[in-house]
């Protein structure tokens, strides 16, 4: 039984990862877009800095999904300590398992 609980841990902590890789690639992302918009902002020469807009709404799209995937993976840290100290029927708590999958 305690192998099935570290397996499923397991799976929902490398699916955490591949999670966190792909913000990694997405605040990439929108790092060299919101640079683009900027450059065209200084040649077009208009005195209203409008890249703002999307530097906004990517921040705050990017700046929501880091805070829910460190919800889960603190959730997740404190179903391991708990496993650990032998409380485990926590580990069977679907809310993790919906953060996850949710995310």
């Amino acid at each position: 039984m305690n192998e099935i609980l570290n397996f499923d841990l397991r799976q929902k902590a490398l699916k955490l990862l591949s999670r966190k890789r792909a913000l990694k690639n997405e605040l990439k992302l929108y790092l060299v877009f919101n640079q683009l918009l900027i450059w065209v902002w200084v040649f077009t020469k208009i005195t209203f800095f409008w890249p703002i807009w999307s530097i906004l709404a990517g921040g705050i799209y990017l700046l929501s999904k880091s805070h829910k995937l460190s919800r889960i993976q603190k959730q997740l840290i404190h179903a391991k300590a708990r496993q650990r100290m032998g409380a485990s029927t926590l580990l069977k708590d679907e809310h993790i398992s919906k953060l996850v999958e949710a995310s």
